[in-house]
């Protein structure tokens, strides 16, 4: 689904170029944006084992686990076209914050396991300004690949066994619409908010642990569905 959604950011930022092609012959000049952000993860889709040990057999259950951004900073650099559209590159850090429900307690609360994953998210942005003014409403897509930089295996037990649990990133497609404020004309200091709604592929691996021992792994792909909120500032 990713893969598909790639494509559709390309082709669509292809036809932004076309339409604006009026405005996106000349007068390049560079652009660059400084982002903060944080989302909301509603709910995962499309599971999938991708790979196993056991034929037929699907180790862990990724319905325990939940995996969400709460932070991210997002440096993004490229060229702005006569005040119409922007093509460029991005990088940034995004801390996710993870969760696996293990079970209940004899009180009826629930035990749950927590961890950190960090990425690093490297992608292609594109944007399109609907108006010159001071407000400026934009449509955009930030899209690529997010890079998992620490390894944590989680150890934790469930209804079903003991498990370590391995998480890594993938492709994300992220379609956003906000605006843009020039606060100030004579040094071009410009405001930046956008919400967006983010689509994160995931890898878990889960290895079932028998008596101390692995004896069965499971790898499952899934993708998830993310609010997207980031505040920034131009330069």
């Amino acid at each position: 689904m990713i893969k598909n959604l790639n494509k559709l950011a390309i082709l669509l930022l292809f036809l932004t170029i076309s339409v604006n092609n009026g405005y996106c012959q000349s007068n390049l000049k560079y652009k660059g944006f400084i982002e903060f952000g944080s989302g909301i993860n509603f709910y995962n889709d499309n599971w999938k084992t991708t790979e196993t040990s056991v034929p037929g057999r699907t180790f862990g259950d990724p319905n325990q686990m939940r995996l969400r951004p709460f932070l991210s900073f997002r440096s993004t650099n490229g060229v702005f076209i006569k005040n119409r559209c922007f093509f460029g590159i991005s990088f940034g850090i995004e801390k996710m914050k993870g969760d696996i429900l293990k079970g209940y307690s004899s009180k009826g609360r629930s035990m749950t396991t927590y961890f950190n994953v960090l990425t690093i998210p490297l992608g292609i942005d594109s944007k399109v300004y609907l108006s010159r003014g001071q407000f400026r409403p934009t449509i955009g897509i930030n899209t690529g690949r997010a890079f998992t930089i620490s390894k944590q295996k989680i150890g934790y037990t469930s209804f079903t066994g003991d498990y370590y649990l391995d998480v890594k990133t993938g492709n994300y497609f992220n379609p956003s619409i906000g605006f843009e404020i020039l606060t100030s004309r004579r040094i071009k200091r410009v405001f930046i908010f956008n919400i967006g709604y983010k689509f994160q592929k995931i890898n878990s691996t889960y290895t079932y642990i028998n008596r101390g021992i692995p004896s069965g792994w499971s790898t499952i792909s899934s993708n998830l569905n993310i609010l997207s909120f980031n505040l920034g500032y131009s330069f």
